[in-house]
C-alpha cells in the first residue's frame, strides 16, 4: 500500500489509474468506488502524454486551473469527464449518472 503524504515528493510520484483512486480517496475524502468511471476519464485527461500514469501535483494543478477557468472552460471539462464513453454526446445513462452522482454528492455533504 502507498502512503500519499503532504510531503513535495510525494506529489511528484506517478501515479496509474489506480494509484490515482487512492489518493482521491486517502486526501480528499471521496468514494472512488462511486466515482471510479469519473476518475478514470480525470486520469485519462491529466495524462497529456499518455504514458500511463500522472502526478498528484499535475491533477491538483489541473483542479486549481479548472477553478479558476471560465464557465465555458469548466463546462468543457466537466462534459469530459461524465461523457464517459468518449462519444462527444452525453447519452441518457451518462445523464443519469451525472444526476445521481450530483445528488449522492449534495446529500452526504448537506
Amino acid at each position: 500500500v502507498v502512503s500519499y503524504g503532504a510531503k513535495r515528493g510525494d506529489m511528484l510520484e506517478p501515479l496509474d489509474k489506480l494509484a490515482l483512486r487512492a489518493f482521491i480517496a486517502d486526501k480528499m475524502g471521496i468514494d472512488t468506488d462511486k466515482y471510479q468511471s469519473q476518475v478514470d476519464r480525470l486520469h485519462t485527461e491529466c495524462d497529456l502524454q499518455k504514458q500511463g500514469f500522472v502526478t498528484a501535483r499535475l491533477v491538483l494543478s489541473g483542479f486549481a486551473e479548472a477553478i479558476a477557468s471560465n464557465v465555458s472552460e469548466r463546462a468543457r471539462l466537466f462534459f469530459e469527464v461524465y461523457d464517459l464513453d468518449g462519444s462527444g454526446m452525453l447519452d441518457r445513462n451518462e445523464i443519469m449518472h451525472m444526476l445521481l452522482s450530483a445528488h449522492e454528492h449534495t446529500s452526504v455533504h448537506a
